[in-house]
């Protein structure tokens, strides 16, 4: 029995130097937990680990009419006289051959700060829905909400809309599939992303971080608000602030094969007869912008990259909001150098945490920073908006939390926008929050208390597997 948990745990181990290679400090973290810990650890790197399984992009490994619908390629990029565009050509042409993310400039886009917006908006949209109507989240929660969601869904089923929903299974652990039966005998379709049996308890670290919503294939929701009561800041945390963005353009078919993707790992749906989720519009929008998704499998970290290839382009100013801040070190010394080099980086975090361990992580990280020249705000409430926007241009709004989960284990989604007056929008709102905001510096950030300062110095070393 010993000699076959040593050898379950040296495969374990050569397991984790394979899989972690482009990471060795998490390889390094990793192999020293499986050898102090032998059992304990394979438990450990089950759950919070890398992970073995990771499905791959499958409509696009098909004959897919969705590139027949964008036909935009690098010529058409090159071309583009949009002064905006021609300034970020080269972070355009990085998504477009790192991510296969297709370019749009016919977009109209509503930003929404109130989650009360949000759902007025969305469940509007559900309401006037003729032909599909395709829903992703992270968390759907058995309240008010959630209820009012699922039910308006069986609504639409049964009128005969194509409804389909997928949410993750963990983050939605305390609403069980009761809670869908509505949806289901109706005539909806609810998936569970990697539902946790068989060789599934392998990928249980790589969780669906998306929140999306494709109506028609004409309309797209994407952003950091769920489903329920307190995105709205009516639970324990409060007050809450938080991001979300409505696409009507030809983005949204971006949207709807990310969607289509999980679609068929997570259900028995194949990639077939797709079409009829790509029809045919004229959009009269103007906004021009790109959907990154970002897919484990493929250990091309897309949104990370693009954060880092925005970061390093500014020349002017960088802003960015998340609840979580767990940067790797080369974005670390990506903000330093972009600091150091007189751009004006400001980056703001909650004040209230949702996770006390993290919220340590967190400020272990921003010392360093905050010598570079970094300036760092303190929301007064909790701050679960994922926005970065560089020299008042480009703005991303998406999943992606500024961590190394969401960059390298999680399936995430964001927008980038390339709009001056979007950006300053934004912009516009980032100014309020700062208004409600304590800004951090190393004379008072230094005062924390010793224990307070090893803590965070002993959790750090555990950056890389939060």
């Amino acid at each position: 029995m010993l000699i076959s948990l040593v050898i379950i745990n040296i495969l374990f181990i050569l397991a984790v130097i394979f899989t972690e290679h482009r990471r060795p400090h998490s390889a390094v973290v990793w192999t020293l937990i499986l050898t102090l810990l032998p059992v304990i650890g394979m438990f450990l790197y089950i759950f919070f680990g890398r992970g073995f399984y990771p499905y791959k992009n499958k409509v696009r490994d098909t004959d897919s009419p969705f590139y027949d619908y964008l036909s935009i390629n690098k010529k058409d990029i090159l071309e583009e006289k949009n002064k905006t565009v021609r300034r970020f050509r080269d972070l355009i042409l990085f998504n477009l051959t790192n991510s296969e993310s297709i370019f749009s400039k016919d977009n109209t886009l509503t930003l929404f700060t109130d989650a009360k917006e949000k759902y007025q908006s969305l469940f509007t949209d559900i309401l006037n829905a003729k032909h599909s109507i395709n829903i992703e989240y992270f968390i759907i929660r058995n309240d008010e909400v959630g209820r009012d969601f699922i039910g308006l869904l069986a609504m639409k089923a049964r009128e005969g809309v194509k409804v389909n929903l997928i949410y993750d299974e963990l983050a939605t652990l305390r609403t069980n599939m009761k809670c869908f039966k509505p949806l289901i005998d109706a005539g909806g379709n609810v998936y569970r992303f990697f539902h946790s049996i068989g060789l599934n308890i392998l990928k249980v670290n790589h969780r669906n971080h998306r929140k999306i919503a494709i109506i028609d294939g004409k309309c797209g929701y994407i952003g950091g608000m769920n489903i329920g009561l307190e995105y709205m800041g009516l639970k324990k945390l409060k007050p809450w602030r938080d991001t979300h963005l409505k696409i009507e353009g030809s983005a949204v078919y971006s949207l709807q094969a990310a969607f289509l993707n999980d679609l068929i790992y997570s259900g028995s749906v194949k990639a077939e007869a797709l079409e009829e989720y790509f029809p045919k519009n004229d959009f009269p929008g103007n906004k021009c912008m790109q959907i990154i998704s970002s897919n484990p499998a493929l250990f091309k970290e897309e949104i990370k990259l693009s954060f880092l290839k925005l970061i390093t382009g500014a020349r002017k100013s960088i802003y960015i909001q998340t609840p979580y801040f767990v940067p790797d070190r080369t974005l670390t010394d990506c903000l330093k150098t972009a600091a150091l080099s007189g751009v004006d980086v400001r980056i703001m975090i909650p004040g209230k945490p949702d996770k006390k361990y993290i919220y340590y992580i967190t400020l272990s990280h921003i010392d360093e920073l905050l010598q570079a020249g970094v300036k760092f705000y303190i929301h007064k409430g909790f701050l679960h908006s994922k926005t970065l926007i560089a020299d008042c241009r480009v703005t991303s709004i998406g999943t992606a939390n500024f961590d190394m989960r969401s960059f390298m284990l999680n399936y995430e989604v964001n927008a980038f926008i390339y709009d001056k007056d979007f950006s300053l929008k934004n912009l516009e709102a980032i100014t309020k929050d700062m208004e409600k905001c304590t800004e951090l510096t190393s004379v008072n950030f230094s005062k924390r208390s010793f224990l307070r300062k090893l803590a965070e110095r002993i959790l750090k070393l555990f950056s890389p597997l939060v």
